[in-house]
């Protein structure tokens, strides 16, 4: 796999952690008014698509359960209905 994805893939995992050790889960699970979802869903979304870019381009299988497709993938959102699911 070409270095600098993996690189790349890297620094947006470091950053997104960075960011996210100052977030409670409580104020994870707030969707703001005008947003479709909240930091949460947007954390899944991340590590969506990115195992999906990393194992397809690779031309491999990507490791995730396949409910992160159904819950996380682009068009889907908390207001299609699935904010049961999440914790």
């Amino acid at each position: 796999m070409n270095l600098l994805l993996l690189h790349h893939l890297e620094t947006v995992r470091s950053i997104t952690l960075k960011v996210l050790s100052s977030v409670t889960e409580q104020e994870s699970l707030v969707t703001p008014d005008g947003f479709s979802n909240n930091i949460f869903w947007n954390l899944g979304h991340i590590v969506y698509i990115q195992e999906k870019l990393v194992f397809e381009l690779a031309g491999k299988k990507n490791q995730l359960p396949a409910s992160y497709e159904r819950l996380f993938a682009l068009k889907q959102n908390l207001l299609n209905g699935r904010k049961h699911l999440l914790p």
